[in-house]
């Protein structure tokens, strides 16, 4: 699969314990992370199969297995993509709205309408992918509302242990302080 998959180790045990190290102006960085700090740097480099985001050019309807993206991609069969909701539930809340264009829906939460997909088949044109699964959603391609369309793999991953307190909410963190612009 070509991938680095970095992964960070540590317990909630020794949560307070700055195993990491402190920053120049005390800023303790915990037991369990990647950090660049102060001053600090850091590039990482993997296969970039761009774009990694577009929008869709033309309505994906809902049952569709193809969706037509506005440029060509570099992506490939067994990727996984994510198309974005085109719905405005995420700017009306429907309990609260009392005009009357969206009264069928008052009372009742908008369903989340982003998707996840795997591609099954990229047309010579690198424009249309054709998924793994229908839609479960009309997604919009037209007038001012083409849903996004954005490539979830990734060739360079940082993540935590399997053995991690993940019940404890104790995950690894990445964090970059007052470091060089990369």
């Amino acid at each position: 699969n070509n991938k680095v998959k970095i992964i960070l180790h540590g317990s909630s045990a020794n949560a307070l314990v700055n195993t990491i190290g402190v920053d120049n102006d005390g800023t303790a960085f915990g037991s369990k992370g990647l950090v660049v700090a102060n001053g600090g740097s850091i590039s990482l480099w993997g296969n970039v199969q761009g774009p990694t985001w577009t929008r869709i050019s033309t309505t994906a309807t809902k049952g569709s297995t193809t969706i037509t993206l506005k440029e060509a991609v570099q992506w490939v069969v067994g990727d996984s993509i994510i198309i974005t909701n085109t719905d405005f539930s995420s700017v009306l809340d429907s309990k609260k709205y009392s005009g009357t264009y969206y009264n069928e829906a008052i009372g009742y939460p908008f369903p989340d309408q982003t998707e996840r997909r795997t591609i099954a088949a990229v047309s010579a044109d690198k424009k249309t992918l054709t998924l793994n699964a229908g839609l479960n959603y009309t997604h919009w391609g037209s007038g001012n509302q083409f849903a996004e369309v954005g490539m979830l793999n990734r060739k360079i991953v940082i993540t935590s242990s399997e053995d991690s307190d993940a019940d404890k909410a104790f995950g690894g963190h990445f964090l970059m302080r007052r470091g060089k612009v990369i």
